[in-house]
């Protein structure tokens, strides 16, 4: 198991939230869905990055998370979440999230 995880303002409060990822490596070529863990703890954050708001990431795949990160393509002033994710054939996928109601929609 691997944990990933970025942090960024991705409901635009000022406040730095963290988008957690916890998976299994995949193996093969046919990625699994085996994503313990996705969800956004909404700042502030506590010491222990704990918070008092937690959200889903409603993302379409499930598989292994190679790397997440929080950039702000469209510069408004709010963290999108770009995500990277096995794609299958040992191949590696890219999607985008943006903050809506209850937490953060990843885009295929």
């Amino acid at each position: 198991m691997e944990t990933r995880g970025a942090f960024g303002d991705f409901d635009g409060d000022g406040y730095l939230d963290l988008a957690i990822f916890y998976s299994q490596r995949d193996e093969g070529d046919s990625p699994r869905d085996n994503t313990v863990v996705h969800e956004v703890h909404y700042g502030p954050l506590a010491r222990d990055l704990s918070s008092d708001r937690i959200g889903t990431i409603r993302i379409g795949s499930s598989s292994f998370v190679y790397e997440a990160r929080a950039i702000d393509t469209n510069h408004d002033g709010r963290a999108e979440l770009e995500v990277f994710q096995s794609g299958g054939d040992g191949s590696v996928s890219r999607h985008l999230g943006r903050q809506d109601t209850g937490g953060v929609y990843v885009s295929r």
